[in-house]
């Protein structure tokens, strides 16, 4: 056995190598320039640029903020969830100065637990869409996160500390992985309908329906159909119901390289019954990358408060990509039924 100081030595080159966790509260982040020429409060087609940051990949409680592709907003607890595609969340706390983002607090990092308490291995862990339940009744501690999962559909409910609370039954369609255009764009997107319960979509039409708009359903298995943009390769990747407001959507197209990566955002009027109706879409914002806009792969989106609202993109784990955090405003308020 080697002497003492040689194995406290070894261990320590060892520990130095090692991701360095942030500190409970750190800034986490750095500002970001959005626009080349826009600025923070500057007003662009239907939204007002209300700051944006770029989150460092740095680890909380041993877990790599990377890959967040949904957010959720908890006004009881003043904490906004970040939510990983390979199953961990993350508690943060932004910096809002002057109704502008200004920095963002790192606080917890937690992996997605089974109803056994177990990690949720990787093969099932690939969840994409969030929203929050009793995150604005006055009572703290009772939150529960909705979750959307792709590879193998679900949709299921946590503790905000990653712990499972209780799962959903699908309707018949959604449960069919071979349904989807690819197991990959299975349900991207989650929110709370008009009725009060959950309604999920997948982020491209059926395979078999191609041009046909996305079904958007709620747990009976009835369904609304959401038109998706003209882009191409446009995606449906996070959506959000206000009362009274309708419903926000984020879409994402992204092709190559060598063509502009566009994020729009759009609103719909969303009645009720879901009875196949397809939806009154109008366009909010486009954000293309060719344009001056320095965006990511932008995959989460949640209401903050009054008509402000934060969205955050994807790095896919990628040197080359950022994990943006922005946070705008809509410069008029949506209209229930828009023209």
């Amino acid at each position: 056995m080697a002497p003492l100081a040689s194995r406290l030595g070894h261990a320590l080159a060892v520990l130095m190598l090692l991701p360095w966790p942030a500190a409970a509260s750190e800034v986490i982040s750095r500002p970001h320039v959005l626009h080349d020429e826009l600025g923070p409060g500057a007003v662009f087609e239907g939204i007002r640029l209300r700051g944006a940051v770029e989150l460092e990949p740095v680890d909380l409680d041993g877990v790599g903020v990377a890959g967040l592709s949904a957010l959720a907003w908890d006004p009881d607890e003043g904490l906004l969830y970040a939510l990983s595609d390979r199953g961990r969340i993350f508690h943060l706390r932004p910096h809002i100065e002057d109704g502008m983002l200004k920095a963002v607090d790192g606080l917890r990092g937690f992996h997605l637990r089974n109803a056994n308490g177990r990690y949720i291995p990787r093969y099932l862990a690939d969840a994409e869409g969030m929203v929050a339940l009793q995150a604005d009744n006055g009572v703290r501690g009772d939150t529960r996160l909705i979750i959307s999962f792709e590879q193998t559909p679900r949709l299921m409910v946590f503790k905000p500390d990653g712990h499972w609370a209780a799962g959903y039954a699908l309707p018949t369609a959604l449960k069919l992985v071979d349904n989807y255009s690819h197991p990959n764009r299975a349900l991207e997107a989650v929110t709370v309908g008009p009725g009060g319960g959950p309604v999920t979509g997948p982020e491209r039409p059926f395979w078999n329906e191609a041009g046909e708009g996305v079904r958007l359903y709620d747990l009976k298995g009835h369904y609304w159909r959401y038109p998706l943009s003209s882009d191409t390769d446009a995606s449906l990747v996070a959506m959000e119901y206000r009362p009274g407001q309708g419903l926000l959507t984020l879409e994402r197209s992204f092709v190559s390289p060598f063509h502009p990566l566009r994020i729009r955002l759009r609103r719909a009027g969303f009645p009720g019954p879901a009875d196949g109706t397809t939806l009154a879409v109008e366009e909010v914002a486009l954000l293309d990358s060719h344009r001056g806009w320095n965006i990511d792969n932008f995959e989460g989106l949640t209401h903050h408060r009054d008509g402000r609202w934060f969205m955050v993109s994807d790095d896919n784990e990628r040197g080359l990509q950022k994990t943006l955090l922005v946070y705008f405003e809509l410069s008029s308020r949506p209209d229930t039924a828009p023209p």
